[in-house]
């Protein structure tokens, strides 16, 4: 597009000129002409000469070129190229971005599961120091011990059993001093003479959570505990004591409101250490529930001899040693959870199932044997 224009200020610009024909007309003419000519100056004129011009007014046609750049085709393919990587750095976050909010809800799924085990292990180590605490105190609780022992001066020979200690007309719960039948073994147990006509042989006690139960083969074969407290008699002396006569088991147990209840079995042994003191069980009666006929021809598992029928180890589920099945109807020997109603991972509470339930951990569980 040509368009005639007055310049002001100094432009650098291609001017477009008519070039005189050959005569050379001087300029005086030129200017006389100027008038018819200029129409045909702008109209013929061409662009021939580019010039810097001073500031000065001009009058002239000027060319403007108004066609469209050139297209720099390496920088639209570097364009593409840096569109494409931004594009597929972009792709890249946001699959992080995903796999990263995938593994934020892992996280704190586990740091739930933590607090959860962290609540455990802190019930776990408070019971622990307190099982520490009372063997620093082994010698004096020793002592204590002795002095319970009611016919420890009296007696010329130990009894069988707490049913003979009752027949010689000693009519005082407490603690004697025993010896099986055809066996050197002597042991103390605590004899019940107040419950169910008296005469009943205490293998296990719980009351207050002051003894661990959660413990290993040998410790459950020698018995541990405090047997004016909460103690396991023994598997090798329950073993010797069931074998001199035929017993029946009674199991007394109690709520947190104070409601007593009981089960009882006509017959009750457990067999040798080579059999894994698998336990012989009779008939039950009672108003407790039959929570251990179950358990019935099993044999004895704790954390280091596992011989359940479940595929893991049932000890470690139900912390405690037991004649574990698949795994329990009855865990008497788990952990002592104060208040009834516990929450644990798995039901490892001093439970009954037919009474409560498995997530109820009772207040007192005692178990006690006495010949038919």
């Amino acid at each position: 597009m040509e368009k005639a224009l007055t310049v002001v200020l100094p432009l650098f610009l291609t001017l477009c000129v008519n070039m005189p024909e050959v005569g050379g007309q001087k300029e005086g003419a030129q200017v006389d002409n100027k008038g018819s000519s200029r129409s045909s100056e702008t109209k013929t004129g061409r662009c021939s000469y580019t010039f810097i011009v001073p500031q000065q007014k001009l009058t002239g046609a000027l060319c403007l070129n108004t066609q469209p750049a050139p297209t720099n085709h390496s920088e639209v393919s570097a364009l593409w190229a840096e569109l494409k990587r931004q594009q597929e750095l972009l792709e890249k976050l946001r699959s992080q971005l995903e796999q990263e909010g995938a593994l934020a809800i892992e996280v704190r799924a586990l740091r739930k599961e933590s607090s959860s085990m962290n609540s455990r292990i802190t019930q776990l180590y408070a019971q622990l120091l307190h099982e520490v605490i009372n063997k620093k105190d082994q010698a004096l609780e020793q002592q204590r011990v002795e002095n319970l022992l009611l016919n420890v001066t009296a007696q010329v020979r130990p009894w069988r059993d707490c049913q003979h200690v009752l027949e010689s007309g000693e009519t005082t719960s407490g603690i004697y001093l025993l010896r099986p039948q055809s066996s050197n073994r002597l042991l103390q147990a605590w004899c019940e003479q107040s419950q169910a006509q008296g005469g009943w042989t205490v293998i296990q006690r719980r009351q207050d959570g002051s003894i661990n139960f959660f413990r290993d083969w040998e410790q459950y074969k020698q018995g541990f505990g405090n047997l004016d407290g909460e103690y396991w008699l023994g598997l090798e002396n329950l073993y010797w004591l069931t074998k001199q006569a035929q017993y029946k088991l009674r199991v007394a147990l109690e709520d947190w409101r104070g409601r007593q209840v009981f089960a009882e079995y006509d017959s009750f042994y457990v067999e040798p250490e080579t059999d894994w003191y698998r336990l012989r069980l009779g008939l039950y009666h009672g108003n407790a529930g039959d929570s251990l006929s179950w358990h019935s021809n099993k044999a004895f598992t704790t954390l280091d001899r596992d011989k359940d029928s479940y595929g893991g180890n049932c000890a470690h589920y139900q912390k405690g040693g037991w004649w574990y099945h698949m795994c329990a109807h009855s865990n008497l020997n788990g952990v002592w959870y104060r208040g009834g109603h516990y929450r644990s991972r798995y039901q490892d509470g001093v439970y009954w199932a037919e009474f409560h339930g498995g997530s109820y951990s009772l207040k007192r569980v005692s178990m006690m044997i006495k010949p038919k």
